[in-house]
């Protein structure tokens, strides 16, 4: 019996895990960050790609790219896959709670 061995983050798989949590296909990131849907579909597999197209998908993800490369943020690769903290869901959700308080503040008043 073989065992399971998780994906090492990459750059690459950060930015298709964010992607994917925002609901986004290659297009829609590429689109989004202005630039060609090849750049996104090899960056995703190789982790390959220039520092400025970056900048344009973190920006587009709403992500900072220190968060993305993998070893630039703070290792948690010694806690357990259920104590590591997803960083696309935490922003996703903060992101919507601020939009329904904007849209929900004006009423209240």
């Amino acid at each position: 019996m073989e065992a399971n061995i998780a994906e090492p983050e990459t750059l690459g798989r950060n930015v298709r895990e964010a992607r994917q949590a925002l609901g986004w296909s290659t297009m829609e990131l590429a689109t989004k960050a202005s630039l060609n849907v090849d750049i996104v579909t090899k960056l995703e597999r190789s982790s390959d790609c220039s520092s400025n197209d970056l900048e344009q998908i973190s920006r587009a993800l709403g992500i900072p790219p220190a968060i993305l490369k993998p070893g630039e943020h703070q290792d948690e690769s010694n806690k357990p896959p259920s104590k590591r903290i997803k960083w696309a869901p935490a922003i996703i959700t903060t992101g919507f709670m601020l939009v329904l308080i904007k849209l929900m503040l004006p009423s209240l008043l």
